[in-house]
C-alpha cells in the first residue's frame, strides 16, 4: 500500500509543478472550465465491472482494477487532487497515463 501512496504523492507533486508552470490553465477546484455541466469528479465515477472496481475519468479512461470500492474511491480522490484545476487536455491525459503506468506492475 505504501508504494501506491508514494506513486500517488508523486503524481500530486507533478500536478502541482504543472500548475506552477502553466497557471493560465488552472481553474476551479475539482471542476474543469470545459465541463459546463458543473459536475465534479469523485466517487460517482467509481464503477464495478467484471467483479472489480474501476475509476472512470472524464476522458473515458478506466483506472484500475481495485479489489474494493473503498480502494477505488481513494484512488479517485487522489487522482482528483492531481488533476485539480488542470484544464489542458494533453496535460490531463499525460497525468492519467502516468497514474495508470505507475500502478501497473512491471512484466
Amino acid at each position: 500500500m505504501s508504494e501506491i501512496y508514494t506513486t500517488l504523492t508523486n503524481l500530486v507533486v507533478k500536478a502541482t509543478d504543472v500548475r506552477r508552470r502553466y497557471p493560465h490553465h488552472c481553474g476551479m477546484a475539482h471542476k474543469r472550465r470545459d465541463d459546463p455541466s458543473g459536475r465534479y469528479f469523485g466517487a460517482e465515477r467509481v464503477v464495478m465491472a467484471r467483479g472489480q472496481w474501476f475509476v472512470m475519468t472524464r476522458e473515458r479512461m478506466d483506472v484500475g482494477p481495485y479489489e474494493t470500492r473503498e480502494a477505488a474511491e481513494i484512488a479517485a480522490n487522489e487522482l482528483t487532487d492531481a488533476l485539480d484545476g488542470i484544464d489542458e487536455p494533453d496535460v490531463v491525459l499525460a497525468l492519467i497515463k502516468e497514474f495508470i503506468r505507475r500502478r501497473t506492475p512491471p512484466d
